[in-house]
């Protein structure tokens, strides 16, 4: 059932991008990301252990015509660049990491809704980790060799 909902939020949200109502925008990682990240204690020691993340990701900006409170938020997935920990990448960016999230959306009076139109507040899920190559240098404003 969660994967439907996902998937419906995912739809509905391919749907009204059609204007500039959802883009892409930077995040803290240390501020935004990594809280959670934390939700999942095993990845969280894992990917810490594992790689060295880049200070800021990319996240998906809500649009103030899609929820005027929630305008300019920004939710997952979250794309950041990252290396294998005590690698020569120092300078690079080796690989992609994506932090998918499962955002619940809450009404006025906290009631969850199925998705971001007229909602108030948002709580973000951890749901799963991507490793992908590096992405195009240029999407991600990361430094180039």
């Amino acid at each position: 059932m969660k994967i439907m909902k996902m998937a419906f939020v995912g739809f509905i949200l391919s749907l009204t991008c059609a204007g500039n109502c959802f883009a892409d925008g930077t995040v803290d990682f240390q501020k935004q990301v990594l809280p959670i990240i934390n939700q999942r204690p095993f990845f969280s020691e894992f990917l810490l252990k594992t790689f060295e993340f880049d200070n800021s990701a990319i996240g998906v900006t809500i649009g103030s015509n899609v929820s005027e409170k929630l305008g300019l938020e920004r939710i997952g997935p979250y794309r950041v660049c990252a290396r294998l920990r005590g690698s020569d990448q120092s300078k690079s960016c080796g690989m992609q990491i994506v932090i998918d999230t499962d955002p619940h959306f809450f009404d006025k009076s906290g009631k969850e809704i199925d998705g971001p139109e007229g909602a108030q507040s948002v709580k973000e899920d951890f749901f799963a980790i991507e490793v992908n190559p590096p992405p195009n240098m240029d999407d991600l404003g990361g430094k180039h060799d």
